[in-house]
């Protein structure tokens, strides 16, 4: 598929503390393309977040994830910190590769306060060699992203969600500008992890990005929940107002001319002494992005009918919440299916990866499938095998089928290879793609089979 270039750190938009994002203007064609990658050679600053301002290596409670995704890489923080990657690839005279390629726009997780599209897993590159454009993109976290105070709501009309306000910027200016890069604006999966996946969710229920994307690909936090659904902005405002106290700060204009480790300091020991802070720094009912909790419009329908690829790990953070997501939601979209008349497309297509990771005995914890999603074992500390490489080549070809196609299973450059064929859950809403220490198994699963295989596994 050529040779795979990324240009890194393209602006998508500007925002101000606490305002709404602006989106920068866009390419009509890439003039010179060595030009254009050495002023693009360097990933944009991540947003501000806890790391920024400690040592995570030497936090017990950071230690694991830091060693897994960060360690040995360099990073900077920035509020100006909208910018986007862009992976792609050129034919042997040095010129884009094909046009209209379908694109995989990736959100990075980390609890709406942590993460960022450069640490070590996020290289796209064998999506690209598989014939597809991938887009990775950077959006405000923490008291930046997701802070809500009246004074905001009176300001601009509505408060919080800065952070998901980022990301539905970034799909516009993909939608406006992908086709520059080789991609087909109306051919676009969007995919994240965690957060990522959870933001994508919200995005799929919103009115606003109608067109923006056509298929979803949510690991680890997508579909319906209670437990996770957004609040009134109201309902966070008490912590808020007590963050400004601890600040020292009465108006939003002391508020916004303190220094980010003035806000991030107070913040980070308010949430630590604070019940279930990670849910008041997240999305919340503006009536504008999100105009329902995410249970209420599924259950009344009101979503973009989309394809959808969605699963879980099978020692992720919450085991039974998460399946419970992923089988409602496949449910959910099988039952759309029956009682309505609609793309032969949509479905739902529903994974559980159990694969138990070698190196330790945490076996396929919250994020270990990235790994596998992207291939990058290249640059893991883990000895990965052979059989490691198997199945995330497999879990690649189905994901880059899907972008392609729609259909995990429709290979347009099939290689003769076979393929165990992933069955949606209009055709068996019990039946999951198991990704497993077998490769690519076909299995039922349940909450209590879930339950008691992690018990086993962890004695």
């Amino acid at each position: 598929m050529g040779n795979v270039i990324a240009f890194k750190g393209i602006r998508y938009a500007r925002a101000f503390r606490w305002q709404y994002p602006v989106e920068e203007p866009g390419w009509d064609r890439i003039y010179n393309v060595d030009d254009c990658l050495r002023d693009f050679k360097d990933f944009g600053p991540c947003a501000y977040q806890p790391r920024a301002f400690m040592d995570e290596g030497q936090d017990p409670k950071k230690a694991f994830h830091y060693r897994e995704f960060r360690e040995g890489v360099d990073f900077t923080y920035s509020e100006d910190c909208l910018r986007l990657n862009i992976y792609t690839s050129l034919d042997e005279n040095g010129n884009l590769y094909g046009q209209d390629k379908p694109v995989i726009v990736y959100v990075h997780g980390g609890s709406y306060t942590t993460g960022s599209s450069n640490e070590k897993v996020f290289d796209p590159s064998l999506w690209v060699e598989s014939g597809v454009v991938a887009v990775t993109i950077n959006y405000r976290l923490g008291p930046f992203g997701f802070m809500c105070l009246p004074e905001l709501a009176s300001e601009a009309g509505h408060t919080g969600n800065y952070g998901l306000y980022d990301q539905l910027t970034a799909l516009k200016w993909i939608n406006h500008n992908i086709r520059v890069f080789g991609g087909d604006p109306d051919n676009v999966t969007l995919m994240g992890q965690s957060a990522g996946a959870m933001s994508a969710t919200h995005l799929i229920l919103s009115p606003l990005t109608k067109g923006l994307f056509a298929k979803a690909v949510l690991s680890s936090g997508g579909g319906l929940s209670t437990f996770l659904a957004p609040k009134n902005p109201d309902d966070h405002y008490n912590f808020w107002r007590k963050l400004m106290n601890d600040c020292n700060v009465s108006t939003i204009e002391e508020f916004r001319k303190l220094k980010p480790e003035e806000i991030y300091l107070p913040w980070m020991e308010l949430s630590e002494n604070t019940k279930n802070s990670m849910l008041i720094a997240s999305p919340v009912i503006d009536n504008i992005i999100i105009q329902k909790t995410r249970t209420d419009d599924y259950k009344m329908g009101n979503y973009n009918h989309i394809p959808i690829m969605i699963g879980s790990n099978s020692e992720d953070l919450v085991v039974t919440i998460f399946y419970e997501m992923v089988r409602s939601f496949g449910k959910n979209v099988a039952d759309y299916v029956a009682h309505h008349e609609c793309d032969d497309n949509i479905r739902a297509y529903a994974y559980h990866f159990s694969r138990q990771l070698p190196g330790d005995n945490k076996g396929a914890w919250h994020s270990a499938d990235l790994w596998y999603w992207f291939g990058t074992f290249d640059k893991s500390w883990r000895e990965f095998t052979d059989v490691d490489k198997d199945l995330s080549k497999q879990m690649i070809r189905y994901l880059t089928n899907f972008a392609k196609t729609s259909n995990p299973n429709i290979d347009t450059k099939a290689d003769g290879e076979s393929i165990v064929v992933w069955e949606s859950t209009s055709e068996s809403t019990n039946r999951f793609m198991n990704f497993s220490d077998e490769g690519c198994v076909v299995s039922r699963v349940s909450t209590a089979k879930m339950v008691s295989s992690m018990l086993f596994r962890r004695k």
